[in-house]
């Protein structure tokens, strides 16, 4: 009996020396992240003071940086609130739209009225940013279009916003189109200066193109229109002549900052609200200017224009 307590004792000494301890790694990587969110829009007060406390507390004990993802996971949408999310490495590379699986916008015309339709598109590769700005844009000159513009968003789920204000900066005004106002008051103003887009900081996506539109725009919303698209539909708001169909959008018209973080894993973190031209602050989902069911909206825009150009 006495040899087999002695055995069991042994080898409770190798299990406990073989156990997994916390890792300064995975420690060190989730404060990194932490520290991030302290710039999202709602990471204030003492409620997130207290969240980041418990995410610290189920952090200590992690042995892998892995493990460190659910906990980050639910942080993120509390510091940034719907429309943030921490994506795992697998996740963060999933997201990011390929050459090979690009969707470009799509111009066609009939009967004096254009139709320009802009799909999802989430990269900041500059190539790919010109190849989805350029679909728009090159096809615009020469279409047959004497009446009017729709801007199809139906269905959109947004991405990178630059690229789809760039799409059709033709059609808009100078001066502002779409700013992001952070919680202090600063605003990062995206710009249209005769037909090309000015980002903030006062880079340059031109149009490469002399064609500007003055004329009637109807855009077109669903619930599926979010993010990215939805700062298309804020830069709209206040164009003269412009009208809104189809039902409210997302909800999401916020502005994300992207975090690349050291494992290939990505932090989206929203840090401001879209403001249009007019001062307007959005928060939610955006309403049409005439609700129309989503089959119907592409006739009634179309009808709209129609008698706008006297039809």
């Amino acid at each position: 009996m006495r040899r087999r307590l002695v055995a069991l004792s042994a080898l409770a000494a190798v299990l406990t020396g073989c156990a997994a301890q916390p890792s300064p790694e995975a420690q060190a990587y989730a404060e990194h992240a932490i520290a991030l969110m302290d710039d999202g829009l709602f990471a204030t007060g003492d409620g997130w003071s207290d969240a980041k406390q418990r995410a610290e507390a189920r952090i200590a004990a992690a042995d892998d940086i892995s493990e460190t993802y659910d906990t980050l996971r639910s942080l993120a949408r509390l510091a940034g609130g719907a429309h943030s999310v921490f994506l795992d490495p697998d996740e963060a590379a999933a997201s990011e739209t390929r050459a090979d699986e690009l969707e470009t916008p799509t111009v066609a015309a009939s009967d004096g009225i254009g139709t320009l339709t802009l799909p999802a598109f989430n990269s900041g590769d500059d190539d790919l940013v010109r190849a989805y700005r350029d679909a728009a844009l090159t096809p615009l000159d020469s279409a047959d279009v004497d009446c009017g513009w729709i801007v199809d968003l139906r269905g959109n789920v947004g991405g990178n916003m630059f690229p789809m204000l760039a799409a059709v900066a033709p059609l808009l005004p100078d001066g502002p189109a779409v700013l992001l106002r952070e919680p202090e008051g600063g605003d990062e103003v995206t710009a249209v200066v005769d037909g090309d887009l000015i980002l903030p900081g006062g880079d340059v996506l031109a149009s490469g193109t002399a064609y500007r539109w003055r004329g009637s725009v109807a855009v077109l919303t669903d619930a599926g229109t979010a993010s990215a698209a939805e700062a298309v539909r804020v830069g709209f708001a206040g164009r003269a002549e412009t009208r809104v169909f189809g039902v409210r959008t997302a909800g999401v018209p916020t502005g994300n900052v992207t975090h690349e973080l050291d494992d290939g894993a990505m932090l989206v973190l929203t840090t401001s609200r879209m403001v249009d031209r007019d001062g307007r602050v959005y928060d939610s989902r955006i309403a049409p200017d005439e609700v129309t069911d989503r089959g119907e909206a592409p006739s009634r825009a179309a009808a709209w224009l129609a008698g706008a150009c006297g039809r």
